[in-house]
């Protein structure tokens, strides 16, 4: 969002900290939760926690960049508050779940042409 935009108001630059800051809270309240080690390594429960840690932060970024959005406006309904925060949601998600697809056929062509060996 921020290298897309021609002009740099205040505005996109504090959506852009809001986005980054709800990602990262999300990520570590997952990893609080339901991890037991702080160490970081490719196990099947590292991606299922990065997973449920993107969709928790991807929900913390519809109601951040949401209430960011509503300050500017005077009065709104709440079904318009649900909607925009249900659409933030419903796109990072859709765009986690491609990220973390593309991903996984990456390491598998990685290793098909065996850059990386088998155990």
């Amino acid at each position: 969002m921020l290298i897309l935009s021609v002009d740099l108001t205040e505005v996109v630059l504090v959506s852009s900290i809001v986005s980054l800051l709800c990602c990262y809270l999300g990520v570590q309240f997952v990893r609080i939760l339901f991890s037991d080690t702080v160490s970081v390594s490719f196990a099947i429960k590292d991606w299922k926690i990065m997973f449920w840690g993107g969709v928790l932060g991807s929900v913390f970024n519809g109601f951040g960049l949401t209430l960011l959005n509503q300050t500017y406006k005077p009065t709104v309904d709440n079904s318009a508050l649900l909607l925009e925060v249900t659409g933030y949601v419903v796109g990072d998600v859709l765009g986690l779940v491609f990220c973390l697809i593309s991903i996984v056929y990456m390491f598998r062509m990685i290793r098909f042409i065996k850059i990386i060996p088998d155990k």
